[in-house]
């Protein structure tokens, strides 16, 4: 259904603006448009495009001009045919802003640049892009969805209630842009309220001289190391007054614009750990709606030798979802002091401003971490909902058969990995790949469904509901178990069926002799399963 938005764009003009506001050169050419566009089965690039797609909006969008849903089994081939302009002078590089899952780009045929994941931009450099001369810019694109262990927030093949219709390809600019042959490829802009500065640090892989034009003065310094401005009289950013301050960088002939905020996001801590949220000094969530906030989950670090124990933010594990983040929120062993969303609810409880028979949903917050200048990201997972009882005291009994539930279901997992392991063995490979993703597609379909268990579970059940609850549930997680070990037989090759011989190294390290087989590997599969619910 299209909007009156929707029906007055202008495909000659989507979205022309420069992408990255807080990273911007002044020349550059926007590839936003109709590009063309097939749809094929294998991983060969087509001869044929007939279909003509609008960029960059997904293809299963109405905007797109394209109306498809991209398969698992199915590949997604964009072409675009453009000249350097004539001024550009130097190298130049070709960003795509977000393309969803799995994306590979030919320039003239010749492999550029591959990239995975379907959030964050990527680039590469178009080589001997001579002034005038025409680049054929094609890329394939596979979308797995939930086939796979790739994070995909809330998208699924079969979309119904909170689980969203999927998206792929395209979905953020693509643009060129000119650059000298030593160029800024990064900031880094750290505000430090405390110390009344801003610390930037331009990155390149050129060491190199380097200005920083603010507020009518220049701060010199060189490229990779931190510049330090002052910012004593400068107006702080709040959601009610979001002040941005402008600045420029400059190295050599290249010369990018850029703007900071001066703000500050803190934990309030005391003896317990951390207690609450604070921005600039005032309260980051509004304790009205406490129960409906997004909150971080902190796990609790005892110090080392001569060290106090501290907090820090829980690393995510976008397989596992709701897994570890149930099993942190309901009450420890340290009782409801518990950081987040426990000590939220205790407090409210005491006010008398909640009423524990209802059902609450929690949007619990991930932390997730990048490596080495990657920026550490907030990553929320989907809400849950369930009784406010559960993480009262009453709730006890329950509290501890859900942490049951998941530790029974980890061990499931893992065998769902052996498992995989096993048929991969039996086919010639060594395990890891299909291992690893069975382990986590098992986490990704039974997501839902514990989700309904939550839900259907009333703390005051007596033992015999309690008991058929948790019945129902371990024959709803065993019978995904063996409907996804159904699917990788279906598609296990005849030498699966009869399987190999090889020779390995047992955990002592001495050789044995082991045979592999798709039918030892079910097998296997269902004794371990008995076992685990026994």
């Amino acid at each position: 259904m299209l909007t009156s938005w929707g029906r007055a764009l202008d495909p000659a003009r989507i979205l022309p603006e420069y992408p990255r506001p807080q990273f911007r050169r002044r020349e550059y050419l926007m590839l936003n448009g109709f590009w063309e566009a097939a749809v094929t089965k294998t991983a060969v690039i087509p001869q044929e495009f007939p279909h003509k797609i609008l960029v960059p909006f997904s293809p299963e969008s109405e905007l797109a001009r394209f109306s498809h849903t991209l398969l698992p089994d199915e590949y997604l081939y964009y072409r675009r045919s453009v000249a350097i302009p004539d001024a550009w002078r130097g190298r130049v590089l070709l960003h795509f802003g977000a393309v969803d899952q799995q994306a590979d780009v030919f320039l003239n045929g010749e492999h550029a640049a591959s990239h995975a994941g379907g959030y964050l931009p990527f680039c590469c450099e178009i080589k001997d892009a001579a002034p005038g001369k025409e680049i054929t810019i094609v890329v394939r694109v596979r979308d797995m969805t939930d086939r796979s262990f790739h994070s995909r927030g809330k998208q699924t093949l079969r979309p119904g209630g909170i689980w969203y219709t999927p998206q792929s390809g395209i979905w953020q600019s693509v643009w060129m842009e000119p650059v000298p042959e030593e160029f800024i490829e990064k900031l880094v802009i750290t505000p430090d309220l405390d110390e009344e500065c801003v610390r930037i640090t331009v990155k390149s892989q050129t060491a190199a001289p380097c200005a920083i034009r603010f507020g009518g003065r220049t701060y010199t310094g060189n490229t990779n190391e931190e510049i330090t401005i002052g910012a004593r009289d400068l107006e702080l950013w709040t959601p009610d007054t979001p002040i941005l301050h402008d600045f420029s960088v400059q190295m050599g002939r290249d010369r990018v614009e850029s703007y900071f905020a001066m703000r500050k996001f803190s934990t309030m801590r005391d003896e317990r750990g951390v207690t609450g949220y604070k921005l600039l000094g005032g309260d980051f969530f509004d304790k009205a709606n406490a129960l409906t906030e997004q909150m971080t989950i902190w796990t609790h670090v005892e110090g080392k030798k001569n060290e106090l124990p501290f907090d820090q933010p829980r690393r995510h594990t976008p397989g596992k979802q709701v897994w570890r983040e149930f099993s942190t929120i309901v009450p420890q062993e340290k009782g409801a002091e518990t950081p987040g969303v426990v000590r939220w609810q205790a407090m409210l409880e005491d006010a008398c401003a909640i009423d524990k028979k209802r059902m609450v949903r929690f949007s619990v917050a991930s932390v997730q971490y990048g490596d080495k200048d990657f920026f550490v990201t907030d990553v929320f997972s989907d809400s849950i909902s369930f009784s406010m009882g559960l993480l009262s005291k009453a709730g006890r009994r329950w509290n501890d058969s859900i942490r049951r539930e998941i530790e029974l279901t980890d061990k499931l997992a893992d065998e769902m990995k052996y498992f995989g392991m096993n048929v991969d063995k039996s086919e010639g490979g060594n395990g890891i790949a299909l291992g690893n993703w069975m382990k986590e597609q098992f986490y990704y379909r039974i997501d839902m469904d514990f989700r309904r268990f939550l839900e259907s579970i009333d703390p005051n059940d007596g033992y015999e509901k309690q008991i058929e609850r948790l019945n129902g549930w371990r024959e709803m997680e065993t019978k995904i178990a063996y409907a996804l070990a159904n699917e990788v037989i279906a598609q296990s090759s005849d030498a699966a069926l009869f399987g190999r011989t090889v020779s390995e190294k047992d955990k002592n390290g001495a050789d044995v002799i082991r045979h592999y087989s798709v039918a030892e590997a079910y097998s296997l599969l269902s004794y371990r399963v008995r076992k685990i619910f026994e």
